[in-house]
């Protein structure tokens, strides 16, 4: 997986479960990459903001925002 990207790739995991969360990080960091995790889409635009992460794993239904606003806003940030 990690050979179409180099190595230390950061992705940015987005989930309103922990466990969801914990696995891809788990999985991710395994196969090299560098991870950020966000609980919700107001985490997940300060994260998006600060780290600046090359992929992100969306979750769509989550509360506070969902990430169909995320996709929105990102394009503002």
């Amino acid at each position: 997986m990690a050979d179409q990207f180099e190595l230390g790739t950061s992705v940015l995991v987005v989930d309103d479960e922990p466990q969801v969360v914990w696995v891809l990080q788990f999985s991710l960091e395994a196969e090299g990459y560098q991870t950020f995790a966000a609980n919700n889409g107001v985490e997940a635009l300060a994260e998006i903001q600060e780290h600046h992460p090359k992929l992100m794993v969306l979750d769509i239904m989550m509360p506070t925002m969902d990430g169909w606003s995320v996709l929105d806003r990102k394009s503002v940030v």
